[in-house]
């Protein structure tokens, strides 16, 4: 235990000694002898044992990590895109999770990729949503865009063109776009998943990030990929507000 408070106390401290809400939660679990603990309490203890965990894991390693969790993903999934409404950035529905775009900011500040490939552009908010924000971290970062029904609309600094990933051929020589700076691939199509990402991984290099929307959907597809080797998953955002509960959730993994 004593390894666990060590952690807790260097994200307090990391913190600027501000309790969040987890550490008022845990103040309070951490206050109580274990005989006192109700059901609740005593799973939201057992997720401490995540505090084991290094950041960067193959998918093997995810696999034989079972610790549960408190939150209960199936009740609170289908309200993290809005109730009232759908989500919107700016004037138009973004269709991402209060997660993803929690960790889409956090993850570009850090990444500062110099280009960002979105398969599956939609209506083109979620590309505009990524402009914004690297603009606004004064990065000068290229976003490219595909979709097989191909964006019109003109976004300064977005190039969107056609794609399709029954053919992952289509989205062309992509070296064209990608430098020395990291590279954020998206996938976001849903579609020939295995083949898209096998393909997307001839233009990666070390220190590339890969974010699988939707992965519960696209499971085979998703682990078939994550098997091979070289490539990691970062638990840090995985789990950053329980175990890989985001989008590209799944309990698998």
């Amino acid at each position: 235990m004593n390894e666990f408070l060590d952690k807790l106390k260097k994200k307090y401290l990391d913190q600027k000694s501000i309790s969040n809400y987890f550490d008022n939660l845990y103040n309070h679990i951490l206050s109580k002898p274990q005989s006192e603990l109700n059901s609740e309490e005593l799973l939201a203890l057992s997720a401490l044992d995540t505090l084991k965990n290094e950041r960067f894991v193959t998918f093997n390693e995810r696999a034989q990590q079972n610790i549960p969790w408190p939150q209960s993903y199936a009740i609170v999934h289908y309200y993290t895109q809005g109730f009232q409404s759908s989500i919107k950035w700016k004037d138009n529905f973004i269709f991402k999770t209060v997660y993803d775009l929690s960790l889409f900011q956090m993850l570009l500040w850090e990444l500062r990729p110099g280009c960002i490939v979105e398969i599956g552009s939609g209506n083109g908010s979620s590309a505009e949503f990524f402009r914004d924000l690297t603009k606004i971290y004064n990065l000068d970062t290229k976003i490219i865009s595909f979709d097989n029904n191909q964006v019109t609309k003109n976004i300064e600094g977005v190039n969107f063109f056609y794609g399709d990933s029954n053919n992952p051929e289509s989205f062309g020589n992509l070296n064209q776009f990608v430098n020395s700076s990291p590279t954020l691939f998206i996938e976001d199509a849903h579609v020939n998943v295995y083949e898209t990402l096998k393909y997307l991984l001839n233009f990666a290099k070390p220190g590339d990030y890969f974010f699988i929307e939707d992965s519960r959907d696209i499971l085979n597809d998703v682990s078939k990929i994550l098997s091979e080797d070289g490539l990691f998953l970062d638990l840090h955002y995985m789990d950053f507000f329980g175990r890989s509960c985001s989008y590209d959730q799944n309990n698998n993994f």
